[in-house]
């Protein structure tokens, strides 16, 4: 259901609700202007407010396009109906890795940070395109992945490891040896851990338990 709908469908049921008292305030009114001068005026307020919720939930409905800017420091947000910028995030150095939960409720960004000891992953909220969390990863964090429940998060590092964060509780519970410098990570969309992108490392999670993670070569 669109947002949309939703808003004309509460409009509905508001008026379902109001409209017998209105009605009965309306009946007792006498004056010079008629027998119902404010219910005009309120009935034309509130179909107002109802074409602004709209409107405003439209707008949130267009599809978004966000961007990171791996030599900068920003993230981009661009509309993908009109193809233009509408929003800009300053979040720090070298922003690379960005991942999403199936649901979109978070935003995370690892920022590669090079040249320092510890690069960062950042929990950014979409809707207000504000950085809520704050959390100090490992040297020069890659690419990333989220489950799609959005509570595991791998994270590829230049220590030769996947570091797999709980993001629910925001800490690390793992660590994933690989060797080499590993890239970018694959997740399944299903519980079928087989089901991973080809010639990609994956990553594998089952239940809540951290100590089935593991790494799945295709």
């Amino acid at each position: 259901m669109s947002p949309s709908s939703v808003s004309l469908g509460a409009v509905r049921i508001w008026d379902a609700l109001t409209d017998p008292v209105v009605g009965h305030l309306g009946d007792r009114t006498r004056s010079r202007l008629g027998r119902r001068p404010w219910c005009r005026c309120l009935r034309a307020c509130m179909a107002a407010l109802a074409l602004a919720a709209c409107a405003v939930a439209s707008v949130r409905a267009e599809p978004l396009l966000w961007q990171t800017s791996s030599e900068g420091d920003d993230i981009q947000v661009f509309d993908l109906e009109s193809r233009k910028l509408v929003r800009r995030i300053v979040v720090g150095p070298e922003p690379h890795g960005i991942a999403a939960p199936a649901d979109a409720r978070v935003v995370y960004v690892a920022l590669e940070a090079n040249g320092r000891a510890r690069g960062e992953l950042l929990w950014i909220d979409p809707r207000e395109y504000r950085v809520e969390h704050r959390m100090e990863i490992c040297r020069e964090p890659h690419a990333l992945a989220a489950t799609p429940d959005g509570r595991w998060l791998y994270v590829p590092c230049r220590d030769e490891h996947y570091w797999v964060v709980d993001a629910e509780e925001r800490k690390v519970v793992d660590r994933i040896h690989t060797g080499g410098r590993p890239r970018a990570p694959a997740l399944p969309r299903s519980r079928d851990p087989t089901r991973s992108a080809r010639d990609l490392v994956g990553v594998r999670s089952v239940g809540d338990d951290p100590r089935h993670h593991g790494l799945l070569l295709s």
